[in-house]
């Protein structure tokens, strides 16, 4: 089957696929750390219709891991499609026993058209203890709103976070209790407005953050950062 439709007024114009990348959900980014058995997470979209059955000779959407183009996954029969929109569709496959340490991953799709696309995405496995990966702050500096990013080594062990705002003298001006979703290296979809505890904005500065993050085996890790708030 064929997603997507055909448009005849569409023929002899040059559309690609848009193709998004993560590890196990979207709030992932490339970089981040992830457990030794994580999944293939894609968003795919076309205006005229990703081709999910490969039709034409090497048409198939595909994943690489590490450039190993002897070990092509074709991900065609995971393709589902949105239920709401048809030019989009999702992919989710899982990874196993992958080996610590720096992981490169490749996905390819083409639209009914033979046009294609790709997306490229690196990420750590780290084994072991469950841990906090990255941990920062964007915009930075930032001139309003500013993004809290939490990452983890572990998508099923995280039972609560915190996070923490120091001013440059060590006052606490703000804490932040951040949503935890299963099947995530990320923790929360954090925003800080500037404002204290008490709703008012901070001053023109630098602000140190430290996100604390307990796990299911009673761990606890935590992780400084700072931001520079320019109005």
């Amino acid at each position: 089957m064929l997603f997507g439709g055909f448009n005849e007024d569409a023929l002899g114009q040059e559309f690609h696929p848009v193709v998004r990348l993560f590890m196990n959900d979207s709030l992932f980014i490339s970089g981040g750390s992830t457990d030794n058995n994580p999944a293939i997470f894609a968003i795919l979209s076309d205006k005229v219709g990703i081709n999910s059955v490969g039709s034409g000779i090497g048409h198939d959407i595909t994943a690489i891991l590490d450039g190993n183009a002897n070990e092509i996954m074709i991900l065609n029969e995971f393709y589902e499609t949105d239920n709401n929109d048809n030019t989009r569709g999702y992919i989710t496959y899982p990874l196993y026993n992958l080996s610590e340490g720096t992981h490169t991953l490749t996905l390819k799709a083409w639209n009914v058209y033979n046009y294609s696309a790709s997306a490229t995405i690196t990420f750590e496995v780290k084994n072991g203890e469950p841990k906090i990966g990255r941990f920062f702050a964007y915009p930075n500096p930032a001139r309003e709103n500013v993004h809290i990013h939490i990452e983890h080594n572990s998508s099923d062990m995280p039972t609560d976070a915190d996070i923490y705002i120091f001013d440059a003298s060590g006052r606490m001006l703000r804490s932040i209790k951040p949503s935890i979703s299963d099947g995530s290296y990320v923790i929360g979809n954090v925003e800080w407005d500037f404002r204290n505890q008490s709703g008012a904005k901070v001053a023109n500065g630098v602000y140190f953050m430290r996100a604390i993050v307990t796990f299911a085996n009673g761990n606890q890790d935590t992780k400084s950062t700072k931001v520079i708030f320019k109005k």
